[in-house]
Protein backbone atom coordinates (compact mmCIF):
# COMPACT_ATOMS: atom_id res chain seq x y z
CA UNK A 1 0.00 0.00 0.00
CA UNK A 2 1.79 3.00 -1.04
CA UNK A 3 1.02 6.62 0.96
CA UNK A 4 -1.63 7.59 -1.63
CA UNK A 5 -4.02 4.65 -0.56
CA UNK A 6 -2.87 5.07 3.37
CA UNK A 7 -6.02 3.90 5.09
CA UNK A 8 -8.49 6.83 6.41
CA UNK A 9 -8.78 7.01 10.35
CA UNK A 10 -11.63 7.34 12.12
CA UNK A 11 -12.58 10.11 13.81
CA UNK A 12 -12.42 8.60 17.23
CA UNK A 13 -9.38 6.64 16.58
CA UNK A 14 -7.87 10.55 15.29
CA UNK A 15 -9.35 11.67 18.32
CA UNK A 16 -7.98 8.79 20.98
CA UNK A 17 -4.84 9.04 19.61
CA UNK A 18 -4.21 13.10 20.43
CA UNK A 19 -1.64 14.28 23.01
CA UNK A 20 -4.45 13.93 26.26
CA UNK A 21 -3.95 17.56 27.02
CA UNK A 22 -4.98 19.03 23.72
CA UNK A 23 -8.05 16.51 24.04
CA UNK A 24 -9.24 18.29 27.73
CA UNK A 25 -8.47 22.11 26.68
CA UNK A 26 -10.47 21.40 23.76
CA UNK A 27 -13.30 20.01 25.55
CA UNK A 28 -13.25 22.47 28.05
CA UNK A 29 -13.11 25.34 25.79
CA UNK A 30 -16.76 23.90 24.24
CA UNK A 31 -18.44 22.39 27.85
CA UNK A 32 -20.26 26.09 28.59
CA UNK A 33 -21.37 26.81 24.91
CA UNK A 34 -24.88 26.72 24.12
CA UNK A 35 -24.32 25.38 20.79
CA UNK A 36 -24.97 22.40 18.98
CA UNK A 37 -23.26 19.26 19.20
CA UNK A 38 -21.77 19.78 15.18
CA UNK A 39 -20.47 23.13 16.15
CA UNK A 40 -18.83 21.65 19.38
CA UNK A 41 -17.16 18.95 17.32
CA UNK A 42 -15.87 21.93 14.70
CA UNK A 43 -14.80 24.46 17.33
CA UNK A 44 -12.76 21.78 19.26
CA UNK A 45 -11.07 20.34 16.22
CA UNK A 46 -10.21 24.32 14.98
CA UNK A 47 -8.52 24.35 18.74
CA UNK A 48 -6.40 21.34 17.97
CA UNK A 49 -5.67 22.59 14.32
CA UNK A 50 -4.72 25.52 15.89
CA UNK A 51 -2.37 24.13 18.27
CA UNK A 52 -0.96 21.65 16.07
CA UNK A 53 0.66 24.41 14.03
CA UNK A 54 2.20 25.62 17.08
CA UNK A 55 3.92 22.08 17.66
CA UNK A 56 7.34 20.42 15.97
CA UNK A 57 6.60 19.20 12.46
CA UNK A 58 6.68 15.72 13.70
CA UNK A 59 3.87 16.46 15.79
CA UNK A 60 2.03 18.23 12.96
CA UNK A 61 2.81 15.56 10.55
CA UNK A 62 1.81 12.44 13.20
CA UNK A 63 -1.73 14.14 14.87
CA UNK A 64 -3.01 16.66 11.74
CA UNK A 65 -5.95 15.05 9.46
CA UNK A 66 -6.37 14.81 5.85
CA UNK A 67 -8.50 16.55 3.83
CA UNK A 68 -9.81 13.34 2.88
CA UNK A 69 -10.14 12.33 6.39
CA UNK A 70 -12.49 15.39 7.75
CA UNK A 71 -14.01 14.55 4.25
CA UNK A 72 -14.71 10.96 5.23
CA UNK A 73 -16.23 12.70 8.89
CA UNK A 74 -18.50 14.63 7.76
CA UNK A 75 -19.86 12.56 5.04
CA UNK A 76 -20.48 9.62 7.50
CA UNK A 77 -21.73 11.38 9.87
CA UNK A 78 -18.72 11.04 12.79
CA UNK A 79 -18.71 14.63 13.55
CA UNK A 80 -22.44 15.52 14.20
CA UNK A 81 -22.68 12.63 16.81
CA UNK A 82 -19.59 13.48 18.79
Amino acid sequence: MNIMQKEKRTFEEWWNNLPDNLRKNALRIVENDNIDTSSKSIKKINYILFQLNLRTEEEKNNNKPTFEEFKQWFDSGQLSAK
